[in-house]
């Protein structure tokens, strides 16, 4: 059996398999997945020659199966072997009731109904959106808080990025609530708001929370707190100093993230010492990382010493919030030409962030990054000489990876692009530019200059094999639209590059991508030019033919799989057309030619491949009874049922066969 035989006849049964397992399964390693294979791999030259013929497989001994003649009865024999009632004195005793002689149960009793650790569970696994479905109906989930149920559909409204439907039902049920839970749902909606950087609206809020609570001293505090970080969200420093020093001489809070808020107030309003005193107090990462900032700001705190001090402040590596902000910070330290690595280091990690970073250190990464490449450059363009007339010359250069600093080297590859005279020059700075970012890891910056935009370059005009680089990064990032639309732009493989493996590669881009029309056409265009295809390419072309399947374009796959047939060279295969053929009629309801092409599968499997023929059969018989033809079903099922020892299958045949018994006496009677 070929690698593309992906449901057999298993020993314990036969079932027709789901269609999203039968698409998506496969023996042998060619499994119907989702994924692209590596790019390396996509590319290997497709041979078109033709092979040597499939050798054939030792006959596996098999039952002869049990020839049904035509006219014969159906109906199955059930050997349920009963005990009788009276053989012995146990079989008497009662089904129902107490065990006496046992301990009682204490543990609760069981009731097949959801509950709260349903709902836990289902916001533990991040399944959102079953999980607001369930709290949209009290009665999926009886029994439930229904406040508690409103607080867990907020929080994931909010995680499914459904803003404004959770404003909208949050404003809605403030307007309305009176008391303790007014005030609950007015510091909640005002949270929210500061969320979603809408700091205005929440000061609306909180002012008039403020308002009905000012005897109320523990829930007034927490208000204009509130108000400071609205006003301090808003870049209304001055009025966020005023209330932070009225909430610290009336309550004098020390919540570290009071202080830490205090002290960012203070240095946004020019008081840089008196901010460093408040945030030396503290000891979380962050608020290092303000104090450093802050003795800088205030000049009591050389560039180069800052830069160091910064650098020491160990990070977790899923912080990627407070590694932005270090990099932003850094980034406003080395604002000066001996600093200029060191800037352009930390630009390039902010441009391939996508963190959004407080008002104090906000810059325009993209902007300052391009500029600060052109610092670097300017030096090493009159060291090197480099002239724009020797492209030879410029990439012997940037290949010296001692010379210069990896990000020197960067920069004047983007200011030499920039200032490429021609196209030959461009092609040679882009292709070292994306392999050299390739090499390091900074894949993102592949997509920031090339496909956000960030050099103004015209994405179709790149080479070739600087866009089949751009497609793998976009692969690698599951982009598959993104990858459809660079692959689409080049119509012809490149030098070099066999031109059935890139067709096949072109096809499922496309086909993933979203295109499956254009790319099951591009495929079918080339597999009509072609005399022969080794048994290995055309499992691989196959491949396409299954995710057009996974995908539900059944039509396409058929039509695909006849312009296959002429090109078949063994038994394997030739069976195979015919199986996966019939799961695609299957598919889009012809049960009938499903039925007769699922039959002719098992056919040429023959008795030298009887888990086969078995599947295809079963396949078939089930075609047959989707399709009405309940006699020839029955003929088909009772074949196997001759041919199966299995107890387990033979039951599953018998209970096909009583199936389609009641079938015909439903349909007999008046």
């Amino acid at each position: 059996m070929t690698i593309c035989q992906r449901i057999e006849w298993a020993g314990q049964g036969l079932s027709r398999p789901f269609p999203e397992i039968a698409a998506a399964g496969c023996c042998d390693g060619l499994g119907r997945i989702f994924l692209f294979v590596a790019a390396a791999a996509l590319l290997l030259p497709l041979s078109v020659d033709a092979a040597d013929a499939e050798s054939a497989p030792t006959p596996d001994p098999v039952s002869t199966p049990v020839s049904v003649e035509a006219g014969s009865g159906s109906s199955p024999s059930f050997n349920l072997n009963f005990d009788t009632l009276l053989k012995s004195e146990e079989a008497l005793q009662p089904l129902t009731g107490l065990n006496l002689e046992g301990p009682r149960r204490t543990e609760p009793e069981f009731l097949l109904r959801l509950d709260e650790q349903t709902l836990f569970e289902l916001q533990r696994q991040k399944l959102d959106e079953l999980g607001l479905y369930l709290l949209a109906d009290p009665l999926l989930v009886p029994g439930s808080d229904p406040g508690e149920r409103q607080r867990r559909r907020w929080h994931l409204l909010e995680r499914q990025d459904q803003l404004d439907q959770l404003q909208s039902e949050i404003t809605d049920a403030f307007g309305s609530a009176q008391g303790a839970l007014r005030v609950e749902l007015g510091l909640r909606l005002g949270d929210f708001l500061l969320r979603a950087n809408k700091p205005h609206e929440a000061r609306t809020v909180f002012e008039t929370l403020a308002e009905e609570v000012a005897t109320d001293t523990g829930i007034h505090q927490q208000i204009l707190e509130r108000n400071v970080r609205a006003y301090f969200r808003e870049g209304r420093y001055s009025e966020a100093l005023r209330v932070a020093r009225g909430v610290e001489v009336k309550y004098s809070p020390d919540q570290p993230s009071w202080r830490q808020l205090l002290g960012l107030v203070l240095l946004a309003s020019g008081q840089s010492g008196e901010a460093v005193t408040v945030l030396s107090e503290l000891s979380s990462v962050e608020a290092r990382l303000w104090e450093v900032y802050a003795r800088w700001q205030g000049q009591g705190l050389p560039p180069g010493i800052a830069l160091i001090q910064l650098g020491e402040v160990k990070i977790p590596a899923d912080n990627s919030r407070v590694t932005a902000l270090r990099s932003a910070m850094i980034a406003k330290i080395a604002d000066t030409p001996e600093f200029s690595d060191t800037r352009g280091l930390a630009l390039e990690a902010l441009a391939q962030s996508t963190v959004e970073l407080p008002p104090l250190v906000q810059i325009d990464a993209p902007r300052q990054l391009i500029e600060t490449y052109s610092v670097l450059a300017e030096p090493l363009f009159r060291e090197a000489e480099i002239s724009l007339d020797n492209p030879e010359g410029i990439t012997a250069y940037l290949n010296q990876s001692g010379s210069q600093s990896d990000v020197s080297r960067r920069a004047l590859a983007v200011s030499l692009l920039r200032l490429a005279p021609d196209r030959k020059m461009s092609d040679v700075i882009t292709l070292w530019l994306i392999g050299h970012l390739v090499e390091q890891g900074l894949n993102r910056l592949i997509t920031f200059f090339f496909i956000d935009g960030a050099l103004d370059v015209d994405v179709a005009q790149l080479h070739p094999e600087a866009i089949m680089l751009l497609v793998d990064e976009a692969l690698r990032g599951n982009n598959l639209p993104l990858a459809a639309r660079l692959q689409s732009l080049m119509g012809e493989p490149p030098a070099g590059v066999d031109h059935g493996a890139w067709t096949v590669r072109t096809a499922r881009i496309l086909i993933l991508g979203g295109e499956a029309v254009r790319g099951a056409r591009q495929l079918g265009d080339w597999l009509s030019g072609i005399k022969q295809i080794t048994p290995d390419s055309l499992d691989r072309v196959m491949q396409i033919m299954f995710d057009l399947q996974f995908i539900g374009e059944h039509h396409l796959a058929l039509r695909l799989f006849e312009i296959a047939a002429p090109l078949v060279q063994t038994e394997g295969h030739r069976r195979e057309l015919f199986f996966w053929s019939a799961q695609s009629w299957y598919e889009v309801g012809d049960f009938a030619l499903s039925a007769a092409y699922y039959l002719e599968s098992a056919r040429l499997a023959g008795e030298r491949n009887p888990f086969w023929q078995k599947s295809a059969l079963y396949q078939a018989a089930q075609a047959l009874e989707s399709g009405l033809f309940y006699d020839d079903a029955a003929k088909v099922y009772s074949r196997l049922l001759g041919s199966s020892p299995d107890p387990k299958m033979q039951a599953k045949l018998r209970y096909r066969l009583a199936q389609i018994e009641q079938q015909r006496k439903r349909d007999l009677s008046p």
